[in-house]
């Protein structure tokens, strides 16, 4: 077991412990079994060499933001059902450049109020997005429209390498 699957398996340990709300032998023995367990499927199936383009130190702060994010949608979405609401599918070019990032990108989107993510291929990704009943038919920037997107991509492109 290398240092990264210590840290790992040691990180997981503790998220057991205080999750279980006690500590005792038998805790920390179900605790390291399932933790070596994670990181053994981890090492297997999501393996990190894929995803060395990108600095996850930098998405510490990411799912705290994201939150305030789904709640911004959350309170567009409200206005949007209440005004009339109508369903749209539009691709929109990402900047970013790592597979990750997209497909965290995409993922993040699908949690947001109002949007899911249908496909990326490359760079772009389409988008199944709720918009006002009285929007224009033809989208002029899409980035712009799809809400939470700019910010949400400015966010992740922080932790791009």
């Amino acid at each position: 077991m290398n240092a990264r699957n210590l840290l790992i398996t040691l990180g997981l340990l503790a998220l057991w412990v205080i999750l279980r709300e006690s500590i005792g032998v038998w805790v920390l023995i179900q605790g390291l079994v399932i933790s070596i367990g994670c990181t053994f499927f981890f090492n297997k199936f999501l393996p990190l060499k894929k995803a060395d383009d990108v600095n996850f130190f930098k998405l510490i702060l990411f799912p705290f933001q994201m939150i305030g994010q789904i709640f911004k949608c959350a309170v567009y979405v409200i206005e949007v059902v209440f005004k009339g609401a109508r369903v749209d599918i539009v691709e929109v070019e990402t900047t970013l450049s790592s597979e990750t990032l997209i497909d965290i990108l995409g993922d993040t989107l699908t949690l947001t109020p109002g949007s899911v993510m249908l496909d990326a291929k490359d760079k772009t990704l389409t988008v199944l997005w709720l918009r006002k009943q009285g929007d224009p038919d033809e989208i002029q920037n899409a980035r712009e429209d799809v809400i939470g997107f700019d910010w949400l991509e400015a966010q992740l492109q922080k932790a791009q390498k």
